[in-house]
């Protein structure tokens, strides 16, 4: 009967019911916050948090709607670096959603900014203007800061 409440048993009781709390608490998040919607690509997966309407109102009004989903402008074109990318936004998206940690009107960051800007090339490469060819400092946001939404 002794070893029955030993310290390595009550430890490994709580360790179960910390990490089944913990578990649990995820999954119904997971749930809650439409979770899996984020593995798709549609657009409609963004505005799960209320704080992207206003990006998904202007991509939906823009003539970028006809032919791009979120994911083309910002996510990596190969499989292993659109879902990476996925993930670390999404943990991040949503510890700073979740302890109200983030500035409006949203910001990029450069990480994001540079893929996305990757995908400007990349679907206008025959429209570079001689001053972004010239001058690797200026970027197309220069000019079309408001493109897409």
């Amino acid at each position: 009967m002794k070893d029955l409440f030993s310290y390595s048993t009550v430890l490994g009781i709580f360790a179960l019911f910390f990490l089944s709390f913990s578990s649990g608490v995820g999954v119904y998040t997971f749930y809650y916050a439409k979770g899996a919607s984020y593995f798709s690509d549609n657009p409609k997966a963004c505005v799960n948090c209320h704080v992207m309407q206003g990006q998904y109102n202007s991509w939906h009004n823009s003539s970028h709607k006809s032919f791009t989903t979120c994911n083309s402008c910002h996510a990596p074109k190969d499989l292993l670096g659109k879902y990476a990318t996925k993930a670390i936004n999404g943990f991040n998206h949503s510890w700073a959603f979740t302890f109200d940690s983030y500035i409006e009107p949203i910001q990029i960051k450069q990480w994001n900014k540079n893929i996305a800007l990757n995908s400007c090339v990349g679907c206008h490469d025959n429209v570079q203007h001689q001053s972004i060819q010239n001058d690797k400092s200026v970027s197309c946001l220069h000019c079309h800061g408001n493109v897409g939404h």
